[in-house]
């Protein structure tokens, strides 16, 4: 009985593990020593991989911090898929998720920071080189603003949708009944004041009434 040999891993996949270890470790050693200070020698061995194969899949440093930018930029997408609430509230999420995720980065950041601010700097925001993430960057935020809530708010106004003359708090689910001398008779979306007792809809309520 001839024995066969296991099947080869998947060229695409290990490739792409090899490239997310090299950024890895690139990303921990410009935080810990400084873009500057960091070799594409030094990250190459820190990954376990020949100086050869580390220009093989980044041709420089640079192209370590793009690959940074852009790994940023699709964790922000993916929370901004997710966002739901008000406008005000899914840009506050997408800030905040913005915020998170260059923590852990921050030294990084600060070592490159005259490069940064630099617009003719290849790694500066307003770069041609940085012009896909860029792009990206502000059709987020436009996709943000101009999306649909997912939730209606029930401090600011009914569900129009249904029409109903009771409905349940988007926040905590709460049933909640829109006083009659609210609307005209066959209106079904004039605004009410939510009387949800929920913290949070009390909340909204004495954010508005000190507005």
């Amino acid at each position: 009985m001839s024995s066969r040999k296991p099947p080869s891993a998947d060229p695409e996949r290990k490739r792409d593990a090899t490239r997310g270890k090299l950024l890895d470790r690139a990303l921990k050693l410009f935080q810990k020593r400084g873009v500057e200070a960091t070799t594409m020698r030094d990250i190459a061995k820190a990954a376990g991989l020949s100086l050869g194969a580390a220009y093989y899949y980044f041709p420089s440093k640079e192209a370590l911090v793009f690959a940074y930018y852009e790994a940023n930029q699709a964790e922000l997408e993916e929370v901004a898929r997710r966002a739901s609430g008000t406008v005000r509230e899914r840009l506050g999420i997408v800030f905040h998720a913005k915020l998170e995720s260059i923590r852990p980065h921050r030294k990084m950041l600060s070592s490159i920071i005259q490069r940064l601010v630099d617009p003719s700097d290849p790694v500066g925001p307003f770069s041609t080189q940085t012009r896909a993430v860029r792009e990206h960057a502000i059709g987020l935020i436009e996709q943000v603003l101009h999306a649909r809530a997912s939730r209606w708010p029930c401090c600011r106004s009914w569900h129009a949708r249904c029409g109903s003359r009771s409905s349940r708090c988007c926040w905590c689910s709460s049933t909640m009944t829109r006083p009659a001398s609210s609307a005209p008779t066959g209106s079904s979306t004039t605004s009410s004041t939510c009387s949800c007792p929920c913290s949070r809809c009390s909340g909204r309520r004495r954010a508005r009434r000190y507005a």
